[in-house]
């Protein structure tokens, strides 16, 4: 399983960039008297009760009172096909006045770039705002896992979660696969982190 040590890397892409392009007091009061009374939604690529979903959880706490107004700001979980289905919501779909921001795993531009399936957004064209902090990726293996060195791992094939194929969760272990000669077998199809924690403790996955 993927994991981050620490806190996340997901990185912010909005609508609309908005309190940070503030300019005059008469443009601040007309942004102001948008937001005021409004709800923001963060639509989150990773699910409730996961690593990711629960930093947006954190920012929406936060967020609103930053932005002129002081809107509500909720997280949207939308976890699928590695983080894409919020990717094409948020580029395709969501309004584009401000009230939604993005909230996005760190391989949104890679995935674009190395052409996966199912990528229905164009990164450049995101309004980036900012990200949380930089990654530092782990890969974790279950206690009771039959392999648990990389040199185990180059002669032992473990079952690893993943939510889909553009996400890290499948991208790190394939990675390790090609370069480092290990034999993880990706099990896809996860609903977020939360899940695959689920299926490691019941030994579906390690």
């Amino acid at each position: 399983m993927i994991g981050r040590a620490a806190v996340s890397s997901a990185v912010f892409a909005a609508a609309v960039a908005v309190s940070a392009m503030v300019g005059g007091p008469a443009f601040g009061d007309a942004v102001a008297d948008f937001y005021r009374g409004k709800e923001v939604r963060i639509v989150s690529s990773g699910g409730a009760g996961g690593g990711h979903g629960s930093y947006a959880l954190v920012v929406s706490r936060h967020l609103g009172r930053h932005i002129p107004g002081q809107p509500t700001v909720v997280p949207q979980y939308m976890p699928g096909a590695g983080g894409a289905k919020a990717f094409n919501y948020v580029y395709n779909a969501a309004p584009k006045d401000g009230t939604v921001v993005g909230f996005f795993l760190q391989f949104v531009a890679l995935n674009q770039a190395i052409g996966r399936e199912g990528i229905k957004y164009d990164a450049r064209k995101f309004n980036w705002v900012g990200s949380v902090t930089p990654i530092t990726a782990v890969m974790s293996i279950w206690k009771s896992a039959p392999a648990t060195t990389i040199e185990e791992l180059k002669k032992v094939e473990i079952p690893t979660g993943a939510t889909g194929r553009s996400s890290d969760s499948f991208i790190t272990p394939t990675l390790m696969n090609t370069f480092l000669g290990t034999k993880f077998k990706i099990v896809t199809g996860y609903k977020g982190m939360a899940p695959i924690h689920r299926a490691m403790e019941t030994g579906e996955v390690s």
